[in-house]
């Protein structure tokens, strides 16, 4: 599954920093006791995995010059940072971050 990676930028918003074509998402969320998903003394479940050698990481510059922030509210991102992309509104958006990883790539 494609997954694509966003982070907050300073001035709001966020933006898409990189991604990976061969992901696997999760149903649930995954437990696990890996010592680099400890936190504190709690360890830190996940939804997502991917491999480091298959995953894509935007400079600074690229992520802010060519994506505008993802919206908010219907279509866009959600409270828990989930952007799913298939609402119809968000189409346009979609195409173009999947044309931009093409085009990225090759």
């Amino acid at each position: 599954m494609l997954l694509i990676f966003t982070a907050k930028y300073i001035h709001g918003g966020n933006f898409i920093v990189g991604w990976d074509k061969n992901a696997t998402v999760y149903r649930n969320r995954q437990e696990t006791t890996m010592k680099e998903r400890k936190y504190l003394e709690s360890y830190i479940g996940y939804y997502a995995s991917a491999k480091a050698e298959d995953a894509v990481l935007l400079r600074k510059d690229e992520r802010v010059m060519l994506f505008e922030p993802i919206p908010k509210g219907k279509g866009g991102m959600g409270h828990s940072n989930v952007w799913y992309a298939d609402a119809d509104n968000m189409k346009d958006l979609q195409n173009r971050t999947i044309k931009f990883i093409d085009d990225y790539e090759k």
